[in-house]
């Protein structure tokens, strides 16, 4: 999972309980400190991607092509 945190104040920019936020809000967290629960002002919100419903099927590799055999070779004596 992938949190944002926005802060009270909106044009903060800084460190608060090791999270760096910039113009108020902090990207890309993948875990919250119990600070930010514990503080009010704070919006927590989860930015995990939904899955997609309708994934793409898989495509099966490429069969590499069967290996030739070597071509047999006859001599013949010209004698």
């Amino acid at each position: 999972m992938t949190y944002r945190i926005d802060a009270p104040n909106r044009q903060y920019t800084g460190q608060v309980a090791g999270i760096a936020f910039r113009n108020g809000t902090a990207d890309g967290l993948t875990d919250v400190p119990d600070y930010f629960r514990r503080h009010t002002g704070y919006t927590i919100t989860d930015t995990t991607p939904e899955p997609d419903e309708n994934p793409e099927p898989e495509t099966e590799p490429a069969e590499k092509p069967a290996a030739r055999k070597p071509r047999k070779t006859t001599t013949t004596d010209h004698d």
